[in-house]
């Protein structure tokens, strides 16, 4: 899987989560693995970190056997972080 590709998942998986969750958080971070996976992270309005990690596995895939059998830990499997964060700009007039 290519960086390119790795990163447009993360977008759609982002866009997706980010709407469940229209207020609660300002943002994302994830731990792309080399199995395929995603960890990722809440940021929060403050930028402090959710201190629970969710994973995120296209359905497709099927259940992943490396993650599963945790070997090894998976922040050893990590090959790019990427954070993304909601915003929001408010343009006004002078009257």
């Amino acid at each position: 899987m290519t960086a390119g590709h790795r990163r447009s998942r993360v977008a759609r998986v982002a866009a997706e989560i980010l709407e469940w969750f229209p207020s609660e958080i300002a943002g994302l971070k994830f731990h792309i693995l080399d199995c395929g996976c995603l960890y990722f992270q809440p940021v929060y309005q403050d930028g402090s970190l959710d201190p629970l990690i969710a994973c995120y596995r296209d359905e497709d895939d099927g259940p992943c056997e490396v993650c599963t059998l945790q070997v090894v830990n998976w922040r050893e499997m990590v090959v790019d972080y990427v954070v993304i964060y909601r915003c929001r700009v408010e343009v006004s007039t002078a009257p």
